[in-house]
């Protein structure tokens, strides 16, 4: 049986939403997680699998739209309207590299390679942003330890996203 194109959409837009749901639980279930005491403002990252697999089934314009909607409903349900615009220039850079680099190298990238190179830019996204509206250049000094983290965040998420992918994509229907 051929599905019309009216429900091959809905059904996109109903996963899509979907999506945005689990990732906004992820985010606000991460903030339960004390890991502040490694650097000030490193989170895990759990809010952010969701998009690396995403990144096979949906377009940069659709993503982007997943990244907003997810840092700006996140940030007001949690309250944390101060870090809004860290949120978002760390989760805006991190979706641009990860989608590059899904772009540029397809295949011969591995999931555990995205999710690093996401929590790597994810980081570097927050201190630019910092650097300037802070107007601290001294937080430059913070970007090797970022670099560190994200890479072991990183790794650790492809692990578990390498987990949790055939679930999404089997019981979702992510292909519609």
């Amino acid at each position: 049986m051929v599905k019309s194109q009216k429900l091959i959409e809905t059904e996109k837009i109903t996963n899509f939403a979907l999506f945005i749901s689990i990732s906004i639980v992820l985010s606000i279930f991460e903030m339960l997680i004390p890991i502040n005491f490694v650097i000030p403002g490193v989170k895990l990252g759990l809010g952010n699998m969701l998009l690396v697999i995403l990144l096979d089934y949906y377009d940069f314009k659709e993503l982007l739209v997943f990244q907003i909607i997810k840092i700006s409903v996140t940030t007001f349900i949690l309250g944390l309207f101060s870090i809004y615009l860290f949120s978002l220039s760390g989760g805006l850079l991190a979706l641009v590299v990860m989608y590059s680099v899904r772009k540029i190298f397809k295949d011969k990238v591995t999931t555990y390679t995205l999710s690093m190179c996401g929590a790597i830019a994810h980081n570097i996204g927050q201190i630019i942003f910092a650097i300037y509206a802070l107007k601290t250049p001294e937080l430059i000094g913070y970007v090797p330890f970022l670099v560190v983290f994200g890479s072991i965040t990183g790794f650790g998420l492809g692990y578990c996203i390498e987990l949790i992918r055939p679930l999404i994509v089997k019981g979702i229907n992510v292909n519609s």
